[in-house]
Formats: structure tokens, C-alpha cells, sequence
């Protein structure tokens, strides 16, 4: 299934935040289960480095929330992952 990969967090600055709620992140889920709500995460492997922002100092990585979304006539899982 496909997600979305929101990155937040209090080091980011206004417009780093403004870039990643405006640049999800799409990648496409394997499992047939999400992640729980304070579950760590691992952006880098499951993301990958190469679509990670420029400006992210490898911070540990954690479910803030999950959020559902209609696009396109689908139900897309958001998961909002805070940055440590």
C-alpha cells in the first residue's frame, strides 16, 4: 500500500516545517499492519537516506500521530513522524 511520510520537528525551523508538511513523502508499505502511535522509526532504512531532506541531522525518529486522507478517490494513511 502506499503512504505518506510527514517529518516533524521542534529542530526544524519555520521554513523546514513549512517544506515538509508542503512534501510528503511517498513510499510504498510492505506491511500489512501501521505503526502504532509513540512506535520508533527508522527513517533512513525505511525511507532511505536518498529521500530524506538535506536539512535533517539524523534525529531518532518516532509515530507522532496517523492521519487518513482521500486522494484521488483513495484512502492514503499519513503517518506524522516526529524528530528528536
Amino acid at each position: 500500500m502506499k503512504i505518506l511520510i510527514e517529518l516533524e520537528s521542534d529542530c526544524y525551523t519555520d521554513k523546514q516545517r513549512k517544506y515538509c508538511s508542503d512534501n510528503k513523502i511517498e513510499i510504498e508499505w510492505d506491511l500489512p499492519f501501521l505503526p502504532n502511535r509513540g512506535d520508533s522509526f527508522d527513517c533512513n532504512s525505511i525511507i532511505g537516506k536518498d529521500k530524506m531532506p538535506d536539512f535533517d541531522k539524523n534525529l531518532y525518529w518516532f509515530i507522532n500521530s496517523i492521519e487518513f486522507e482521500r486522494i484521488n478517490g483513495e484512502i492514503i494513511p499519513i503517518l506524522c513522524i516526529g524528530g528528536e
